[in-house]
């Protein structure tokens, strides 16, 4: 590997003088140098890392960050969580048509509203299949077009000391397999399920689960997933991995779920279930869903189809473009037909605007065949979600202590988990303060303890705080909060 002149504190690694398949040209041509240019200069990018062929063709770090730093990669865990899944389908420790309450029986009690409107069957309809599809039928709030939000809730309120028992307390407003609603509920009920199975076959090995399913095949073992009080692992965004690590799990998504030994860690047939559009994508909106974004979802995974009713999120890339992304801009892009893996981690508040002039480029570089025409519009302006979508909706008192508690572990995550030594550049690697005026959090580092304490204006008038903590004894739990902020107003 050849280490080019660091630029703006960030390196740049590249294989000497490499050709890229199907490329005219190397890596250092115009293309490919704009591509590089987009990633260090316009996005606010900590690692990248492009797969040609099942080689490593690109490698950049920026902000002090290194191959061995780990990135959370908030919502890509939902496909991991989806992997990790079809690992224990192909074991025949279940199947995708098992009820919920045959593993969670306590999801069968119905909630007082359920009763009320003579839909409490549907807790027996629920399926693995139902809340893999994002299918489910839960009442989950999952963006700022609702309220409270329930990730904010689950991972940063009490609600995390039984992250399941919170969820199973929503009501189903729509009967199962109807109506799509992307929702991170979806994802921690089905590890609840993976719990259930793991431990009925031998207590306590849930635990090492991940790495017994996915990450030990893939020989990732510099990894943390975050867990609640209980134990369970946050399915839905609490995975961190390396920006090669990324790419292991994007490379093994291209190989349709077998290693280069070619040994399967899902079958066939649950891989071509993944990636065909659910039923439930295909039906009716709901107020939860940004339907008009969202792209074709299957298995916990998103697909570049065109489909009736549904955008297509790319419109300048081919049609098998397979692709996972987590806020503030994590990207796991996958083109079969190019061979072709693009692993990336960032901090951009508004990351969702960059999706497609992001693809492009990498296309123009390592790809050009594959990128389609489009009538020379200018690259589409996806409207802001993700972090965003938090930021205008948080800055509102209600939602203000769970901010302070998000800051104050993602920032602990940041220094202790990820171990980015820089404050500052944690502060743009979790862009919480997009919009949020007088209520800008302040953080506080104890690093002999590994603590940080979090607060605002407002709740420091009132002495609200909030403190997470690192224990280096369970470096891959991720930093835990052990005070949570209270309501500035």
């Amino acid at each position: 590997m050849k280490l080019l002149t660091p630029i703006l504190s960030a390196s740049l690694l590249l294989p000497s003088a490499p050709s890229v398949a199907g490329t005219p040209g190397r890596i250092e041509s115009p293309a490919c140098r704009e591509f590089v240019r987009f990633v260090r200069d316009d996005m606010n990018t900590f690692g990248l890392v492009v797969l040609k062929d099942g080689k490593h063709v690109l490698e950049y770090y920026g902000h002090g960050a290194d191959p061995e730093t780990k990135f959370k990669l908030w919502s890509i865990s939902k496909t991991f969580t989806g992997l990790m899944l079809g690992a224990l389908v192909k074991e025949r420790k279940l199947t995708l048509d098992d009820r919920l309450v045959d593993h969670v029986p306590e999801f069968a009690t119905p909630t007082a509203l359920e009763l009320r409107t003579g839909v409490s069957e549907r807790r027996n309809q629920l399926t693995l299949r139902h809340l893999w599809t994002f299918s489910s039928g839960l009442d989950w709030c999952e963006y700022a077009t609702c309220s409270p939000l329930s990730p904010l809730r689950v991972h940063y309120g009490l609600e995390r000391r039984d992250g399941a028992d919170y969820v199973t307390k929503h009501n189903l407003v729509h009967p199962p397999g109807e109506v799509f609603a992307y929702g991170t509920g979806n994802s921690l009920l089905l590890q609840h399920a993976l719990r259930t199975v793991s431990e009925k076959e031998r207590p306590g090995s849930y635990a090492d689960l991940p790495v017994r399913t996915i990450l030990g095949p893939l020989g990732i073992s510099n990894w943390a997933f975050e867990q609640d009080d209980t134990g369970l692992y946050m399915g839905g965004s609490g995975l961190f991995l390396t920006t090669r690590g990324l790419s292991k799990l994007g490379q093994l998504i291209l190989n349709r779920g077998k290693l280069p030994s070619g040994r399967e860690l899902v079958d066939e047939a649950f891989y071509r279930e993944m990636v065909t559009p659910s039923q439930g994508i295909q039906g009716p909106a709901t107020p939860q869903t940004t339907k008009d974004w969202e792209g074709a979802v299957g298995g916990s995974i998103w697909m570049n189809r065109k489909l009736p009713g549904i955008s297509q999120f790319f419109r300048t890339a081919p049609e098998d473009l397979v692709y996972s992304g987590g806020n503030f801009g994590q990207f796991l892009l996958v083109f079969p037909s190019a061979k072709l893996v693009i692993a990336r981690n960032g901090g951009d508040a508004d990351h969702a605007r960059f999706w497609e002039p992001f693809t492009n480029r990498a296309l123009a570089c390592f790809a050009p065949a594959q990128l389609t025409p489009d009538n020379g519009k200018p690259d589409h302006k996806t409207p802001g979600t993700g972090a965003m979508a938090y930021g205008k909706f948080l800055f509102r008192a209600v939602n203000e202590r769970f901010l302070v508690n998000m800051y104050a572990q993602e920032n602990c995550n940041c220094l202790f988990t990820q171990g980015i030594s820089d404050p500052k550049a944690c502060r743009t690697l979790y862009p919480l303060q997009a919009g949020l005026g007088a209520l800008l959090p302040r953080i506080t580092v104890d690093r002999a303890a590994g603590k940080v304490e979090a607060y605002t204006t407002l709740g420091a008038l009132i002495g609200s705080s909030a403190t997470a903590q690192f224990d280096p004894t369970q470096p891959t739990r991720g930093c835990r909060l052990t005070k949570r902020a209270r309501p500035a107003l």
